[in-house]
C-alpha cells in the first residue's frame, strides 16, 4: 500500500546507506524491494543477488522470503517455490511464515498440486500469527473444495474464515456457501447483520448485493432480487455473470423475451459464455423452436460445466424430433450452475483475480450477423406486474 513517492524515498535512503557501507544486506534488501514494487525487475534481481552475497547466517531467511515474493509476483514459480522453502528451512519460526504458507498454497494451486496446496492451507489455519491471513487462506481453501464439488467441506472452511476475521469478504464467501446449500434465509440474515455492523466499500457492495439477489431468487422474492440486480448492473454493466443471473430471474417468472435479451447482453461481454448459450437454448426449446435450441446446445464446449446438461437436452430433443412427440424432460435453468468467483472481490492485493474474458460482439449465439439474427417466437407476457428489463437497460 506504499505510494510511489514513499517507495522512491525509501530507495534513495537505501542508496545513501550503500554509498557508505556496500555490504549492508538490509540496505540491499530494501533497495531490491523498492525496485520490485516499482516494477523494475532487473534492478530488483541484481539487488537481491547482492543482498545474498552480503548476508549473515541469521538473516538469510528474510532475504529468501523477499526473493520468493519477487519471483511469485512476476510468475516465475519454479524459482519462487525453492526460495520460500529455503526461508522456512533456515528459520521454521520465521515471523512472516504464514505469508509463505499462503503463497506456497496458491503457488501449488496454480501448478495443479492440490494436495500440497491443501497441506499449506492447513498450516495457515494452524498458525496463530494473523487472523486476517488465516481467513484469506481458509477462503481460498473453501473455494478450492467447492470447485471439487465438496460443498459441505467448502462451507465449513468459509465458516471458519468468518470466525477468524469477520469482514465483508469472509461473510460473502460464507453466504455463497449457504446459497449453494439452498439456505437462503440464513444467507439474507447474515448479509443484513454485516450491513448493520460494518461499512463496505462500493466495489465490494456491488458483489454483496449480487449475492443478496441470488439468495432472494432462491427465497422466491423476485421483486427484491430484481431491484438488487438492477443496482448491480448500474455499477457494473459489463459483468456477464450479473446479466446471466438477471436473465435467469426473468426466465423463472416466464418473461422469456426479457430473459433472452439479458442472456444476449451477457454474450456481448463474454462471447460463447456457456451458461448464457445454454439458457438461450432453453428459451428456444420453450418457444418450440427445436432446431435453434439444438444449435445453441451444440455450441457448448466439452470442458464447460454445463456440457452434460446440454448433451441431455440434445438427446431429449433428438428423440422428440425422431418420434414426433414432446420430450418428457422439462427444461429448467439451474442458477446454482452459474459460477460466482469469490476471488473477484475477495482480499484485493492478495488473491489472484479471475477476470471475465472480453470479446467483441460477432452477432448472435449461433454465428449469424446481428441483422440476420433469428430471435425466438415469444409467447405473450403473462406477468405484466413484474417490471421489464427496459427499466434498467
Amino acid at each position: 500500500n506504499f505510494s510511489t513517492t514513499r517507495i522512491q524515498n525509501l530507495l534513495e535512503r537505501s542508496n545513501q546507506k550503500l554509498s557508505s557501507d556496500h555490504s549492508d544486506w538490509k540496505a540491499w534488501t530494501q533497495k531490491a524491494n523498492c525496485h520490485h514494487l516499482l516494477g523494475e525487475r532487473s534492478q530488483a534481481s541484481e539487488a537481491y543477488r547482492k543482498a545474498l552475497y552480503s548476508r549473515t547466517q541469521d538473516t538469510k531467511a528474510e532475504i529468501w522470503f523477499a526473493i520468493g515474493l519477487f519471483y511469485y509476483d512476476i510468475e516465475v514459480l519454479a524459482k519462487a517455490e525453492p526460495a520460500f522453502l529455503v526461508a522456512l528451512r533456515i528459520d521454521p519460526e520465521f515471523s512472516f511464515r504464514i505469508i509463505i504458507y499462503l503463497k506456497l498454497a496458491l503457488l501449488y494451486l496454480k501448478t495443479s498440486q492440490t494436495d500440497k496446496a491443501f497441506s499449506y492451507f492447513e498450516k495457515c489455519a494452524n498458525c496463530n500469527d494473523s487472523n486476517f491471513l488465516k481467513s484469506v487462506a481458509l477462503c481460498f481453501y473453501g473455494n478450492t473444495l467447492e470447485k471439487q464439488n465438496k460443498l459441505a467441506q467448502a462451507t465449513e472452511k468459509y465458516r471458519e474464515a468468518m470466525q477468524c476475521h469477520f469482514s465483508a469478504q469472509t461473510v460473502g464467501c460464507l453466504v455463497w456457501g449457504l446459497i449453494l446449500h439452498e439456505l437462503f434465509e440464513p444467507s439474507l440474515m447474515l448479509l443484513d447483520n454485516l450491513f448493520k455492523s460494518c461499512s463496505v466499500d462500493s466495489e465490494t457492495l456491488v458483489h454483496l448485493n449480487y449475492l443478496k439477489a441470488r439468495a432472494c431468487i432462491g427465497a422466491q422474492n423476485y421483486q427484491a432480487a430484481l431491484e438488487l440486480l438492477t443496482e448491480t448492473l448500474k455499477h457494473n454493466p459489463e459483468n456477464s455473470l450479473f446479466w446471466v443471473t438477471t436473465g435467469t430471474l426473468y426466465f423463472e417468472t416466464e418473461q422469456l423475451k426479457d430473459a433472452y435479451d439479458c442472456f444476449m447482453k451477457a454474450l456481448e461481454t463474454n462471447f460463447d459464455l456457456p451458461e448464457a448459450v445454454y439458457n438461450i437454448g432453453l428459451i428456444y426449446e420453450k418457444c418450440k423452436q427445436k432446431q435453434e435450441a439444438l444449435a445453441a446446445f451444440r455450441r457448448i464446449a466439452p470442458e464447460s460445466n454445463v456440457f452434460e446438461k446440454a448433451q441431455s437436452r440434445i438427446n431429449a430433443l433428438l428423440e422428440e424430433l425422431e418420434a414426433g412427440t414432446p420430450s418428457c424432460i422439462q427444461p429448467s435453468v439451474d442458477i446454482i450452475s452459474v459460477f460466482f468467483p469469490q476471488e473477484k472481490f475477495t482480499f484485493v492485493g492478495i488473491s489472484d483475480h479471475r477476470s471475465f474474458n472480453m470479446y467483441p460482439v460477432y452477432g448472435s449465439a449461433f454465428g449469424r450477423p446481428r441483422e440476420e439474427q433469428f430471435t425466438p417466437s415469444f409467447p405473450p407476457r403473462n406477468s405484466l406486474d413484474f417490471p421489464s428489463h427496459k427499466y434498467f437497460f
